[in-house]
């Protein structure tokens, strides 16, 4: 691919003892079809071989900068100084442990300009330690952000996206990069590019397997996304913000049979819907609307088998829906139901 001057793109990766894997991970952005890239490394105090490691890389490509932090400042607050020091008109980070597709790069610039978006995401494979391809991902549409995050470790967005979101939250460690992408959805148009670039790597040292594993970890990762939710129900000026953030917080920490609190607030998310149409959040307020009702009967759905919810109060939460969405929505709500009841009748 020819590369017009001015049009760099930055790669952030910030590392902390990551020698196992690092090496890799510089290999994968380096070797880029797109090559007017730069790669920013910050190394967060490591103790291990990764500046070593890191130095051997930057003396063979001048493409690389490396950068080390006097003390160990944690995600966030790394990502803040690599964006800070980036130099590029559109940026993206990585993992140290994760590798890029060797088209990730170009793919995702060309769907940038292509579909004149400021953010794309791509899908994902997961590989184990050895590298072995153990499942494909495919990201779910940006409608789901609100209950999950759909965008996963494969992005790439403008210079001004970062810009106008002041960078990272570095009081929300674990959370930070959902965090980014929910206050994106309220100001930039979102692609999400249903291709397989990117392959994120299952260890047990990782930082994602650390926060189900370590009960500090575990516990400051749920206190976040609540406050995470909190805020971003805040900022759409949500009357029920603390409510609704401990809802969608349950719902994905699953401590509980979280649809009967689900289905007895309608009423907030259907004012959650109402408030980011209000604030173009979301490009289309009616898809996700109808998105999150089906979200919600197919949840409901699934956790009939289990907790002995019956055909009837399926439907008479879809009944409930009826105050919000049109009848052909009804419609295809109580189709799925219908569909979903033949398949798991036998089993009530």
């Amino acid at each position: 691919m020819k590369n017009k001057k001015g049009l760099l793109i930055s790669i952030i990766l910030p590392v902390f003892n990551g020698e196992n894997y690092l090496s890799q991970s510089i290999e994968s952005c380096i070797n880029q079809t797109y090559e007017n890239i730069e790669l920013i490394i910050i190394d967060d105090c490591s103790t291990d071989h990764t500046p070593e490691i890191i130095r051997k890389y930057a003396l063979k490509d001048g493409r690389i900068r490396m950068f080390r932090n006097e003390k160990n400042l944690k995600l966030p607050k790394s990502l803040n100084i690599g964006h800070y020091k980036a130099k590029g008109r559109y940026m993206t980070w990585t993992s140290h442990d994760n590798l890029y597709h060797p088209e990730a790069i170009q793919k995702m610039f060309c769907a940038l300009n292509h579909n004149f978006v400021d953010f794309v995401y791509g899908n994902m494979t997961i590989i184990n330690s050895q590298e072995e391809h153990l499942r494909p991902v495919h990201n779910a549409p940006i409608e789901d952000i609100i209950f999950n995050n759909p965008i996963g470790g494969c992005f790439l967005y403008s210079r001004k996206v970062f810009e106008k979101l002041s960078g990272f939250n570095e009081n929300l460690f674990l959370v930070e990069d959902y965090d980014f992408w929910l206050r994106t959805t309220r100001y930039f148009k979102i692609f999400h590019l249903n291709e397989k670039l990117y392959f994120f790597r299952h260890h047990e040292n990782s930082l994602s397997s650390s926060r189900k594993v370590d009960e500090a970890r575990k516990s400051l990762f749920s206190e976040n996304l609540e406050l995470m939710y909190g805020n971003f129900l805040k900022s759409i000026s949500h009357r029920n913000s603390k409510k609704m953030a401990i809802i969608l917080t349950d719902n994905i920490l699953r401590r509980n049979n979280n649809f009967i609190n689900i289905k007895s607030n309608i009423k907030d998310f259907n004012e959650v819907i109402l408030r980011m149409k209000k604030h173009k959040a979301f490009n289309n307020h009616k898809k996700l609307r109808k998105y999150l009702m089906l979200y919600v009967i197919k949840k409901l759905w699934e956790d009939a088998r289990t907790n002995g919810f019956n055909m009837s109060y399926v439907f008479f939460v879809i009944l409930e829906f009826n105050f919000f969405l049109g009848k052909s929505q009804v419609n295809s709500l109580v189709a799925y139901s219908l569909a979903k009841f033949k398949m798991y009748s036998p089993k009530f």
